[in-house]
């Protein structure tokens, strides 16, 4: 077991995958479940490593089963949160959220402050994966506040970014600065806080344009691109950013106000609102 998480580590998975089999084997041979729950629990990662969902629930459900006859419920906790981490990558929202919720349940029974946050931080990322971003929100914030009453650095540094996306597509830019900031009181040399930091309190550019493109997603919420009138790169927009009144009234070509900040993969809005064309005064481009 100890080996295969050596090979594991150095991204040798098929020989990690093969060591794990091998102590699986003595271990039941042994009748030894505790062993057994363990090795399963180390094979089901290296299976997600390798991106074999179907298997590493397989795995995990196996192992999962194990705990419960041995009565361990702290173990039981750890599985349930790395089986909801599968069943969010096979697509299955509603399964990964009950079993991110029975993981928290138990936490709190036991009082396990650490596992809840990691539960909590998991199962808001799942939510904003499929689209639920209030929600989203609450579960990441949950989780944020259980690492910083842990002055957790670590948990600081996974939960954050993510709390922070989520705030600022909620348009909650000020609150996502106020976390960013709680955050660095933990983990001042955080390098990626730091930036988020500094990108968050840059103030918004403003610009004028014209819709170039409203799309609908297939999760349902709308998305687009505003055509900047000085040329510059096409701003991305979506729900969130907008207020639903002003949503409801952009098409394309309707002419807007931005403003832009830098996001991860180019500008986007902060906000939008609608403007007025501008009326050509009596004689203009006349001969």
């Amino acid at each position: 077991n100890s080996l295969g998480g050596v090979l594991q580590r150095q991204g040798r998975f098929d020989e990690a995958e093969e060591a794990f089999w091998r102590s699986y084997s003595i271990s039941e041979e042994l009748g030894d479940q505790r062993s057994l729950a363990m090795v399963l629990n180390s094979l089901g990662g290296v299976l997600q490593r390798m991106r074999r969902f179907e298997e590493a629930e397989d795995v995990f459900r196996s192992g999962y089963d194990i705990l419960v006859e041995l009565g361990d419920q702290r173990e039981q906790a750890m599985m349930l949160n790395r089986l909801g981490g599968v069943l969010q990558q096979l697509g299955r929202l509603d399964e990964a959220v009950d079993a991110f919720q029975r993981s928290i349940q138990i936490g709190e029974k036991l009082g396990g402050k650490r596992h809840l946050a990691m539960a909590h931080t998991a199962m808001g990322k799942a939510l904003l994966s499929h689209g639920d971003i209030e929600e989203a929100a609450v579960k990441l914030s949950k989780g944020f506040e259980i690492d910083e009453g842990l002055k957790n650095r670590r948990g600081m540094g996974i939960v954050t970014p993510v709390l922070i996306q989520t705030l600022v597509e909620l348009g909650r830019r000020d609150e996502a600065l106020t976390y960013c900031q709680r955050a660095l009181a933990i983990a001042p040399k955080n390098r990626r806080l730091l930036k988020l930091r500094d990108q968050l309190s840059s103030e918004a550019v403003l610009q004028q344009g014209s819709v170039k493109r409203v799309i609908l997603h297939p999760r349902g919420y709308l998305y687009g691109f505003i055509v900047p009138d000085d040329g510059s790169p096409d701003i991305y927009f979506r729900e969130g950013y907008v207020d639903p009144d002003t949503l409801s009234r952009l098409a394309e070509g309707v002419r807007v106000e931005v403003e832009v900040e830098q996001g991860p993969q180019g500008p986007r809005a902060a906000n939008v609102k609608v403007i007025a064309k501008t009326r050509k005064t009596k004689g203009e481009n006349s001969p």
